[in-house]
């Protein structure tokens, strides 16, 4: 008996320690609100780093991870893509012109979704061999009665290839970058995946972060916190959309301020940008009808992290801006 609840009291203290939340983002921050003109860049947040970007001719999408399983299914479960969440996330809120959707990588908060997207939309999907195991698993389940056709619109992404979106308007580099410090498997996934997964078999494969070119702006799209070194070496940008999760868990201060510091001078100091828009930040395990929360103290401190950007934001002249949860806001630079 006394040994069930020494297994009951550890028990209540994870549970209250996953629901213990830094208050983020900051009361000051700042966000973008403003609404986008015909051919102009729109912007849609949806969580962790599934953005939809649109100009009123092209849409292209990064990930697209909206079924965001809560705890006790990553935990103890396994994971499907939310077939009746996504209709009605189609139906709501992507537009007719999407033609693209872009895969970071092969784990659950990123490749999820984006097979069953493409499917219902129609979209072209590109990712690492990887990601596009996960996509076509879509059809190896109980998935495929909603729609019968298989996943035949997909490209594997390649290091520094170009690809452009319908008409045009997006030009999109994929540059493979590293995957953020992470307990899971950094290996790639097992061609026999199938849903549903446990959350041990999303296994990442390559990581590739996107550099978003339009005639009204440039935007680097980094995907994934980590050293970057040389990989954004001589790219340009206007906007800087960074990644801020998993990069605040080293607990030595000196070690990880210089982390930042060198992921913020690759990413944002010289690429010349002047805005930085932080994301993957969020509890991806709360759905996107409740308002948004960061991950939990002992997952990250991402308080951490925005206290050390903020401080190298003022040094090099950038404004931060937050995208609201789900609205459409110009996304332009300052």
């Amino acid at each position: 008996m006394a040994l069930i609840n020494i297994i009951v009291a550890l028990v209540g203290v994870g549970a209250v320690a996953l629901n213990s939340h830094p208050d983020f983002p900051p009361l000051t921050a700042s966000y973008f609100y403003e609404s986008a003109e015909h051919g102009e860049i729109s912007a849609r947040f949806f969580g962790t780093t599934t953005i939809l970007f649109n100009d009123g001719e092209d849409a292209i999408l990064i990930d697209g991870f909206f079924s965001r399983p809560d705890k006790n299914k990553i935990l103890f479960g396994r994971l499907s893509p939310d077939k009746a969440r996504l209709k009605k996330i189609v139906e709501c809120c992507i537009p007719s012109n999407l033609n693209s959707i872009f895969v970071a990588h092969a784990h659950h908060d990123h490749a999820l979704d984006a097979g069953f997207i493409a499917k219902l939309t129609g979209a072209t999907i590109y990712g690492s061999r990887s990601a596009l195991i996960v996509a076509n698993a879509v059809d190896n389940t109980e998935l495929k009665s909603v729609l019968n056709a298989p996943l035949t619109n997909q490209e594997i992404i390649r290091n520094g290839s170009v690809y452009s979106s319908k008409n045009n308007k997006f030009k999109v580099i994929a540059i493979e970058t590293p995957h953020s410090a992470s307990l899971l498997s950094q290996d790639s996934i097992d061609p026999d995946f199938r849903f549903p997964a446990k959350i041990t078999d999303f296994r990442p494969g390559e990581n590739y972060s996107f550099l978003i070119e339009h005639e009204s702006a440039g935007i680097l799209f980094v995907t994934s916190a980590n050293k970057l070194s040389d990989a954004l070496k001589g790219l340009k940008a206007d906007i800087t959309i960074l990644s801020i999760g998993g990069i605040g868990t080293e607990t030595n201060e000196y070690t990880r301020v210089k982390l930042i510091e060198e992921y913020w001078n690759a990413a944002v100091k010289a690429t010349g940008a002047k805005v930085v828009v932080p994301v993957h930040w969020d509890d991806f395990t709360r759905p996107l009808g409740e308002t948004l929360v960061a991950f939990p103290y002992v997952i990250d401190r991402v308080d951490r992290t925005f206290a050390t950007i903020q401080v190298l934001a003022k040094r090099d002249g950038v404004a931060i801006r937050f995208m609201p949860t789900n609205k459409v806001v110009k996304l332009a630079p300052q």
